[in-house]
């Protein structure tokens, strides 16, 4: 499930607020998009729970959209700096809590289907 504007929890008026000061630089979406393609790659090759990659699409998004804006909160920065800590543990495989994949497509890829019939065994 793609990762959206309502996904970072903010208050209405916080929302607004960050989207009025952002202005035209760029949009929430746009950079909730590319928090999410990042904490992908990351995270290719490792089962992990939708609620934890979330979070951490969250962070990143967040303390992108306020470092554009102005300074970025303590909460925001500490809440960064967790998650990348987690994401390049898991992406270096320093977490034995947090199972390879037997498929490590990057979630949300398209997979296509190739031909109409089933294969050809070459077994005589």
């Amino acid at each position: 499930m793609a990762f959206s504007t309502p996904d970072l929890l903010l208050t209405a008026k916080k929302l607004a607020q960050l989207k009025e000061a952002l202005g035209n630089q760029t949009s929430l979406d746009t950079i909730c998009a590319e928090a999410e393609a990042e904490v992908n790659r990351l995270l290719a090759g490792y089962t992990v729970e939708e609620a934890v990659r979330k979070s951490f699409i969250r962070a990143l998004a967040l303390h992108q959209a306020y470092g554009l804006v102005g300074p970025i909160p303590d909460a925001v920065q500490k809440l960064y700096d967790r998650a990348q800590a987690e994401l390049a543990a898991i992406a270096e495989g320093r977490r034995p809590n947090t199972p390879r994949s037997d498929d490590p497509r990057i979630t949300g890829a398209v997979v296509g289907n190739w031909g109409a019939h089933d294969k050809i065994s070459f077994r005589f």
